[in-house]
This record gives C-alpha cells, sequence and structure tokens, in this order.
C-alpha cells in the first residue's frame, strides 16, 4: 500500500512538473502575462472575480447587474465556473485573479493526466502503461490546444 501511494504522489508531481515546465514558466511570476489568447481568458478572469465580488458585497452570486446594464446578464445561462472559484480559493489571499487563474491553467493539464492514470491504474493495475496513458491525455495535442489559446 505505501509503494502504491508512493507512485500515486511521485507520479503527481511529474505531471506537476511537466505541466509548469510546459505551460507555467512564461506566465508564473510574471504578473502581467495571461495563459491563452484571444478574448476566451477574458470572460474566465471575469467570473473568477465576479464570484469573489459578488460574496464580498453581499449581491445575488447569480444575476450581475454590473455587466448588461440596466437588464443585467444571468450568471447560470453560461459557463461560470464556481468550481474554479471555490478551487481558487486557497490562492485568492496570496496572489490576484489573474495570477490565480495562470496557476488554475497551469495546474489543469497536470490533474487531468493524473486522474487519467488514476484510470487506467483500476483498469489494467500497471504501472507504466497507466504512468504513460495520463501522459498522453493530460498533454494530449488536444489538451495543450485548449490550455494555450482558450
Amino acid at each position: 500500500m505505501l509503494r502504491q501511494s508512493l507512485f500515486l504522489f511521485l507520479s503527481l508531481l511529474l505531471y506537476l512538473a511537466l505541466a509548469y515546465i510546459y505551460f507555467g514558466i512564461g506566465v508564473i511570476g510574471h504578473s502581467g502575462r495571461i495563459k491563452g489568447a484571444g478574448d476566451d481568458p477574458f470572460i474566465w478572469l471575469w467570473f473568477l472575480h465576479w464570484w469573489g465580488y459578488a460574496f464580498s458585497h453581499h449581491l445575488n452570486p447569480f444575476i450581475s447587474h454590473v455587466i448588461w446594464v440596466p437588464d443585467g446578464y444571468n450568471v447560470t445561462k453560461s459557463t461560470s465556473i464556481l468550481g474554479v472559484y471555490l478551487l481558487s480559493l486557497p490562492l485568492q489571499p496570496f496572489t490576484n485573479v489573474l495570477t490565480s487563474y495562470n496557476i488554475l491553467c497551469t495546474l489543469a493539464s497536470a490533474f487531468a493526466a493524473w486522474t487519467m492514470l488514476l484510470f487506467c491504474l483500476d483498469m489494467t493495475k500497471k504501472r507504466t502503461i497507466s504512468l504513460v496513458a495520463g501522459y498522453l491525455f493530460g498533454f494530449s495535442t488536444y489538451m495543450v490546444g485548449q490550455t494555450l489559446s482558450h
């Protein structure tokens, strides 16, 4: 059991190191850079900021009158990433919204790879195959493309 836990921990560290090398070097620690291209990252940044703003100002977090004035915007009609905001809460005291966003984008591929490793390990019971499958999924061209462009 200890060997299995050690393997899972080391594989997560490996995936986190690869994610940092692939995606994090250019943005983490550089406060003015954003992960992604085009307009897509800005809506995610707005949502990350909105949830904290709404909660701290005792507003209805599901209806925003900050945008689309005077009618407002129904946040539930879009992917408003409340779960991602909740995951970013431990980062909030130490970073700003942009840095939190960049860290979460960097971690996404690593955790996708690790969950695929867990799935494959459960299905095959083979560590090497599961490690490779996790890498191939978490750092596939699709995942890299999504991370770099959205």
